[in-house]
């Protein structure tokens, strides 16, 4: 009868274990997917103004992450959050952008992103919002200019 408990109790362990494992590599798929996404956007926005740029790009979803209690990819998941996003989806974003020579560096500024935020300069002094510099949106009335990098310019404004 013991044997018979101790190879319940063992197999329930391994059970238990499978099942954490399963969810560790599913956590892990997502983390992933998340990191292409974020680098995706900021390929998109910013790609043409290299590192510089898409670590401004990176610290407007920090800022507005924070200031919104959301995690980054709620931010960039937000309708009209990001103009490349308007005429796309995340999926077609990421499959058009992984090419693209910046990608790479907008990788590892994803993972910063996700992992020490904190480790993100503030070159754009809390910006919570970008345009290109030949653009007058409309909700600039109510922003402060606050930095402009590369074709960039970046704003604050309160929530």
């Amino acid at each position: 009868m013991r044997r018979i408990l101790s190879y319940l109790f063992f197999g329930l362990l391994a059970a238990d274990a499978t099942a954490a494992s399963a969810s560790v590599d599913r956590q892990r798929l997502e983390t992933e997917y998340t990191v292409k996404a974020i680098a995706s956007i900021l390929v998109a926005e910013a790609g043409c103004d290299k590192q510089p740029g898409l670590l401004a790009v990176a610290e407007v979803i920090r800022n507005r992450a924070r200031e919104k209690h959301k995690t980054p990819i709620a931010i960039i998941k937000q309708p009209g959050a990001f103009s490349s996003l308007l005429d796309t989806d995340l999926d077609a974003l990421i499959s058009k952008q992984r090419n693209h020579p910046q990608f790479p560096t907008a990788l590892k500024i994803a993972r910063s992103l996700l992992r020490r935020p904190a480790s993100l300069p503030d070159t754009t002094h809390r910006a919570t919002h970008f345009d290109h510099i030949n653009n007058a949106p409309y909700w600039v009335q109510f922003a402060r200019a606050t930095a402009t990098i590369g074709s960039h310019r970046f704003y604050r404004t309160a929530y």
